[in-house]
């Protein structure tokens, strides 16, 4: 940490050794949410992503098509099967 809302992160995988910068901001009740900066767009984000193939972590709108969540991939049914089954489990 280099900071009370600013910080990095490194990761180290095989031959991937990328260092990540960590951005906290206020919440509106209190306390703070820490964020990655995509390392492309300089924007802050929740997640970084890293297609395979990928050489480095980036934001999902950097990477655009090429990443998604498994949610995005389910047409209405199976969507309504899932909910259906966390309703269920949950």
């Amino acid at each position: 940490m280099s900071g009370k809302d600013q910080g990095w992160f490194r990761i180290q995988i095989g031959s991937l050794d990328q260092w990540m910068t960590l951005i906290a901001r206020p919440r509106h009740f209190g306390g703070q949410q820490w964020y990655f900066v995509c390392p492309i767009r300089n924007r802050l984000v929740s997640v970084l992503w890293k297609p395979p193939g990928a050489t480095r972590f980036c934001s999902r709108q950097t990477w655009g098509r090429q990443v998604a969540y498994r949610s995005q991939f389910n047409d209405a049914t199976n969507r309504a099967h899932v909910g259906k089954e966390r309703i269920k489990f949950g």
